[in-house]
């Protein structure tokens, strides 16, 4: 009997140790940004354009490279090998993402820490492999109407922060209640950089976004905008895209502290920008009694 509980142990020491120091062999070549578009889009303005798909249309359009290490907290997510999102570590056991980047997915390799995601060696990355136990979708998340779109992940241990590796922060309860409309925040992911690039961008981008009222976004998007979302302006040729989907909207309240805002949810297929459609992310004040509930985070007031 001590023998099977040794081996038992020795089995668990050992994927672990797999979990951290071999990440599987990524083909960069074959990743593709997952593309989410409510169907309800679709049936009510008898459009085609919108639909649920994995494809490469996603990117940070208008933005820059960032400096390595700039955002400690971004997280790239390679979902069953072949798709891509972004995500936000939040705490030393949990990564936050869009609901539609995990619902249906097997596995996730959560890469922490890096900057160039091409790269097999980075210095200070961490690769760990989520297997779909840990993977918690909102109970309500609507593939049909993109409507609360966030999910969590659970590391399958609990990671040390570096000087590369750290959480952003949640709003507190107070903070969520704050107008940020035509406040400038920031996006930032590994989506494609232009209409032309055919794969996601090797290296970490970010763009300023300005939050834009809700009546304009509801304007293009009508009653799929929900109290739960946040809407920026794409008008200035800036925005995100499914590609970036995921990934973090933070404010920088003040030089040295920031929290997240909200997640990359959807857009519009006809044009990420050009037609000044908005960027749309989930609003992550909505949702700070669900993460509590389904983490051992504690919301501050």
């Amino acid at each position: 009997m001590k023998c099977s509980i040794l081996l038992v142990y020795i089995l668990f020491g050992l994927a672990s140790v797999l979990a951290i120091e071999s990440p599987r062999k990524i083909n960069w070549n074959k990743v593709r940004p997952i593309d989410a578009l409510p169907a309800k889009f679709h049936q009510k303005w008898n459009t085609n354009h919108a639909t649920l798909a994995r494809n490469p249309e996603g990117r940070i359009i208008g933005g820059e490279e960032v400096k390595r290490g700039t955002y400690p907290h971004q997280a790239g997510l390679i979902i069953d090998i072949f798709s891509f999102c972004g995500g936000s570590l939040i705490s030393n056991l949990y990564v936050m993402t869009a609901a539609h980047c995990t619902y249906g997915a097997y596995t996730v390799d959560v890469y922490l820490g890096a900057h160039n995601i091409y790269e097999d060696e980075e210095e200070g990355r961490l690769v760990l492999t989520c297997p779909y136990e840990n993977l918690i979708v909102h109970a309500a998340y609507d593939p049909y109407s993109i409507s609360n779109d966030i999910s969590l992940i659970m590391l399958p241990q609990r990671i040390t922060f570096t000087d590369r590796i750290q959480p952003i922060r949640l709003p507190t309860r107070s903070e969520a209640l704050d107008d940020l409309e035509n406040l400038y925040l920031t996006a930032s992911g590994w989506g494609r950089d232009s209409d032309s690039a055919t794969s996601i961008s090797p290296v970490l981008r970010s763009v300023e976004l300005q939050v834009q009222p809700v009546p304009i976004c509801k304007h293009f998007f009508s009653d799929i905008i929900l109290p739960s979302n946040i809407c920026t302006n794409s008008g200035r040729g800036q925005g995100t895209c499914s590609g970036d989907s995921g990934g973090p909207l933070i404010f920088n309240k003040t030089n040295t502290d920031k929290y997240i805002v909200g997640l990359t949810s959807f857009g519009s297929s006809i044009s990420c920008v050009d037609a000044g459609w908005p960027s749309v992310f989930t609003y992550v004040g909505a949702y700070l009694n669900w993460i509590r509930d389904n983490t051992d985070i504690i919301i501050e007031n």
